[in-house]
C-alpha cells in the first residue's frame, strides 16, 4: 500500500491521488474518508491499520472542554448497543406504568381532599359567621324591645305632663302655660322619635 495513490473526501468532493507522504500533509482530520485501489469502499482513515503512520502524523481534533472522537459512527454504535437500549427503554416504560401514573394519580387525589377540605372549613366559617350575625341581631332586637318597653313608659309620662301643661292653672301665666306645652311636646317628640328607631330594629 505504500506505493498506491490515495483518493481524499473533504467538504464533500474527492481529491487526489496522493502519494502516502503527500496524504499526511492533505489530511485535516483522522476520520477523513481515504480510498486506494486496496479497499473496497470510502474508510476512514483511523480504521486503516496499513495507514497508521499517516494517521498519527494528524493531531487529534480537540476544543476545550470537549473531547471528541473522530470517525464515530451512531449507527454501529446503536447496533452494537440496542440490548442495552431496548432494555432502558423497557425499563421506563415500566417505571412510567407503574410507579410515575400512579405518583401522579396519588398526587391528584391528595390535592381533591385537600380542596374538599378546604371548602368544608370555608362552609363552616360562613355558618359560624351567620350564626353569630344572628345572635347579635337577636341580642340588638332584645334590648330594642327592652328599651321600647321603658320608651313606651316615658312617653305616657310624658303625654300626662302635655295633658296638665294645657289644663288651666289659676296662678299661671299664659306665658308659662305655652312654655310648659311646648317643653312637653318637644318631649313627646324626642321619645316618638327614640321609639321608631327601635320598632325599626325589631322590625329589620
Amino acid at each position: 500500500m505504500k506505493s498506491q495513490q490515495f483518493y481524499l473526501i473533504q467538504h464533500g468532493e474527492k481529491i487526489g491521488p496522493f502519494t502516502r507522504e503527500e496524504l499526511k500533509t492533505k489530511v485535516n482530520s483522522r476520520g477523513d474518508k481515504v480510498w486506494c485501489e486496496d479497499l473496497i469502499d470510502w474508510t476512514p482513515l483511523n480504521q486503516i491499520i496499513e495507514l497508521a503512520d499517516v494517521c498519527n502524523a494528524v493531531p487529534p481534533t480537540y476544543s476545550e472542554g470537549t473531547e471528541e472522537y473522530p470517525g464515530f459512527n451512531f449507527s454501529e454504535w446503536v447496533h452494537r448497543n440496542y440490548k442495552v437500549i431496548a432494555a432502558l427503554l423497557i425499563a421506563f416504560i415500566l417505571y412510567i406504568i407503574f410507579i410515575e401514573v400512579p405518583r401522579r394519580d396519588e398526587l391528584a387525589a391528595k390535592q381533591q381532599a385537600i380542596a374538599r377540605y378546604e371548602a368544608e372549613l370555608k362552609a363552616k366559617e360562613l355558618e359560624r359567621i351567620e350564626i353569630m350575625k344572628e345572635q347579635q341581631k337577636q341580642a340588638e332586637i332584645a334590648t330594642a324591645r327592652a328599651k321600647l318597653s321603658e320608651l313606651n313608659v316615658a312617653l305616657s309620662l310624658a303625654n300626662d305632663r302635655y295633658q296638665q301643661a294645657n289644663e288651666f292653672h289659676f296662678l299661671r301665666t299664659s306665658e308659662e302655660r305655652e312654655r310648659d306645652l311646648r317643653n312637653a311636646i318637644t318631649e313627646i317628640e324626642r321619645i316618638e322619635a327614640k321609639r321608631s328607631e327601635m320598632l325599626r330594629i325589631i322590625n329589620q
